[in-house]
């Protein structure tokens, strides 16, 4: 069996710790050694997608690949360099390929839903936050982009309705999780179920303006133009903020 360089471990814990410009430093002190060694470029990859030095981080990845089997956070690190720089099919290669290794940690699969989900692939995005589910059940985010997605994909009401309800329970003081519960209630004719779970909820508790602008036309289609007008207000008020940022 053969000895891996101390640089090599050396580089890993130093990443392990949070570390990557000392572990960018390690790496490459290795690779004067061991030019070849495909586990060297892989640690060194990932710091410098950590450092946000995407052209680097790219190269050593690629060459990496050519070495060794990369690990699942070598693969996402390169998915997500190549997201940046807007290099969607190869991200979109490399997220479908990542969401069926057995040996991706628990950590990557809500990164990679949101991933799969921002490139339009609402199926697989489906499929990550599933498996998110599965490792570790009874997480409120996960529930919450489970029931989001569904709702998307035209699922059953009945089916959207209880992975929201669940995510409103394990985080009953997040706004987006109540207000989309209601929303979809009041959608799919529980209005109102949908209504009150609006009705309940403080103005000044949301902070994005188009989820503002749905609660408002959710209570108009409930029959609370009263309470829509709340909403509107307070639309605008966020549009206004100097610090909004439209997406």
């Amino acid at each position: 069996m053969s000895t891996q360089p101390a640089e090599l471990l050396k580089a890993a814990r130093l990443l392990s710790l949070g570390e990557p410009f000392l572990a960018e430093r390690t790496a490459t002190a290795g690779l004067r050694r061991y030019p070849d060694n495909g586990r060297l470029l892989q640690v060194r990859g990932i710091a410098r997608h950590y450092l946000f030095h995407l052209g680097p981080a790219i190269a050593d990845l690629e060459a990496a690949m050519t070495l060794v089997p990369l690990d699942p956070l070598g693969i996402w690190c390169l998915a997500d360099a190549y997201e940046n720089q807007k290099r969607f099919d190869l991200t979109r290669h490399l997220a479908r390929w990542l969401i069926g290794r057995r040996d991706c940690p628990p950590r990557l699969f809500p990164r990679l839903a949101k991933m799969l989900a921002r490139l339009g692939e609402d199926e697989l995005a489906l499929q990550a936050w599933e498996e998110c589910d599965r490792r570790e059940p009874d997480q409120a985010e996960t529930l919450f982009e489970m029931g989001y997605l569904m709702n998307r994909l035209g699922y059953s009401p009945a089916a959207i309705i209880s992975r929201l309800k669940r995510a409103a329970q394990l985080d009953p003081k997040h706004a987006g999780y109540q207000a989309q519960l209601g929303l979809v209630q009041i959608a799919s004719g529980r209005t109102d179920e949908g209504r009150q779970i609006l009705i309940d909820l403080a103005p000044g508790k949301v902070v994005c303006p188009h989820l503002a602008t749905r609660i408002a036309r959710g209570l108009e289609e409930a029959h609370r133009v009263d309470l829509a007008s709340q909403w509107w207000k307070r639309s605008i008020e966020l549009v206004r903020d100097p610090g909004y940022q439209p997406e």
